[in-house]
């Protein structure tokens, strides 16, 4: 289906104790010093405060000019006390606002490190004095984390800068957290972390944020980049999720998202819901794609005789926008599903030669499961994705595909996409575990390569000596192909952290 192309888009730790505390009064020998211009007095600064315990610097308040606290950053900066200038540079920023970019850039020429090569080196690894500037201040305010976050954003893993962010929700008022998760949104989408971004987006209380008229705006793109990020995770609950709860908010309304609407809903099995976005969808470019749509909620309704009469009725429409492939790939689907095997194939064979069909694909794969394996082909079918069906039952489906069937590999595949999709991840692990352990010189063998290659990545942050054995593993197993293509790219990543 042309539309399914445009799913492709294109997302605690150490601290001082000292710091945790801030003085009510200045120490004794810093009582009679003023703040200072940012361009006179460095060097009196640095004469007398030198000497002075970097948690020191920290509870010296002074009121006024931010010179001072400009001023002790850069000495702490030439000490190579990265630790105690970031945070200098954050509470510089929480004391006077119109620093922030100031601040900002001090953090993330911190965070990139020295250019001069006689510059002093840092005093602490990178995780520890992050995590030091991620730790809670009682100082901070929204401007101090909102400068810390997009240096975060733009020198470091962007991990960093989503915790951040969520320590930044604390301080806006109901409904302006939808800006702030449309960013992070954004940015985890463009850091290349998808699952991540759609944690980010799934946080937006669009009720609330429904009400707030300034970030009217926003709710459109930001509603169409939380569906789209779902759908291109293959989430379909969250997706479908989003599509009903909001049904009666002014969001998603515009035709194309619309569609994707409809899609979640149908990939989920909301035929209710989906039935109500197919009633409303009258906008006159997206009538075939409505009809088809329609098709695959009455087939995954089971209502197959109302299906097949639907597809010739579009079949013989003239001019048609929909391609040939399409209708007899669908043909194909139902005519299996009834169990007519051989009308099935052929309505494959003949789908298969229009190559420029967006069925394609699937039309290849679903004639050679049915020659693989026809007793399991039913099963395998109301499990796969484009089905309108409930993931819960796609998965009850896949049981139907036996251990010893051709096609049993590919349905486990399959069952673990949902499992991840549904955010079971032990489930998951347990799938792959069970694909990797079979003998990849079958007829499954890049399927299960591809599994152990899954296994390694889902190890990478939580345990990346684990996911580094499993690449090296799969490259000494497999000199060629994907995964092994795959273990070389992840394998550098890992070795340089």
């Amino acid at each position: 289906m042309v539309f399914i192309a445009k799913l492709k888009i294109g997302l605690a730790g150490i601290i001082f104790a000292s710091v945790l505390v801030a003085a009510r009064t200045p120490p004794t020998n810093l009582k009679n010093i003023k703040p200072l211009p940012d361009t006179a007095g460095v060097r009196h600064l640095h004469d007398t405060l030198i000497s002075q315990a970097p948690d020191t610097l920290l509870k010296w308040a002074p009121s006024g000019s931010s010179g001072g606290f400009r001023s002790a950053t850069d000495m702490r900066i030439q000490a190579g006390d990265t630790l105690t200038a970031g945070l200098l540079a954050m509470r510089t920023v929480a004391h006077d606002p119109e620093q922030a970019s100031w601040g900002q850039y001090r953090l993330e020429s911190l965070l990139r490190g020295p250019v001069e090569e006689d510059a002093p080196p840092k005093n602490k690894p990178p995780s520890a004095w992050i995590k030091a500037w991620l730790a809670p201040q009682p100082w901070e305010n929204e401007v101090s984390l909102h400068a810390l976050e997009n240096a975060l954003w733009n020198a470091s893993p962007p991990e960093w800068a989503y915790q951040v962010a969520t320590r930044r929700l604390a301080f806006l008022k109901s409904g302006e957290d939808l800006a702030l998760w449309f960013h992070v949104g954004q940015q985890l989408l463009s850091k290349g972390k998808p699952i991540l971004a759609a944690q980010a987006l799934s946080r937006i209380q669009w009720d609330s944020a429904n009400q707030v008229k300034s970030l009217n705006s926003l709710l459109a793109p930001a509603y169409r980049i939380s569906l789209l990020t779902y759908l291109a995770n293959k989430q379909w609950v969250k997706a479908a999720d989003l599509a009903d709860k909001t049904m009666d908010l002014p969001v998603g309304n515009e035709a194309d998202t619309r569609l994707f609407r409809i899609e979640a809903c149908l990939r989920e099995g909301r035929f209710t819901v989906a039935q109500k976005l197919l009633t409303e969808l009258t906008h006159p470019a997206y009538l075939e794609v409505k009809q088809l749509m329609g098709i695959r909620l009455a087939i995954g309704q089971g209502k197959y005789d109302g299906a097949l009469r639907e597809l010739q009725i579009l079949k013989d429409k003239e001019p048609r926008q929909t391609s040939s492939g399409t209708i007899l790939h669908w043909q194909g689907v139902t005519y299996a599903l009834r169990g007519e095997l051989a009308r099935a194939e052929s309505l494959w064979i003949a789908s298969s030669g229009y190559t420029q069909s967006p069925e394609i694909g699937r039309t290849l794969e679903y004639r050679l499961a049915l020659l693989s394996d026809s007793n399991a082909i039913s099963p395998f079918l109301s499990g796969q994705p484009e089905m309108a069906n409930s993931v819960q039952t796609k998965l009850t489906k896949l049981k139907g595909v036996p251990p010893r069937s051709p096609l049993w590999i590919s349905s486990q595949k399959l069952v673990f996409e949902y499992q991840k999709g549904l955010g079971d991840t032990l489930s998951a692990q347990k799938t792959l575990l069970n694909l990797s352990s079979l003998s990849p010189m079958g007829a499954g063998g890049p399927l299960i390569d591809e599994a152990k290659a899954l296994i390694g990545y889902m190890q990478e942050s939580n345990n990346p000596q684990a996911a580094i054995a499993a690449y090296e593993s799969l490259l000494v197993q497999s000199q060629q192909g994907i995964p092994s293509e795959f273990a070389r790219q992840r394998l550098p990543r890992l070795s340089e952290d």
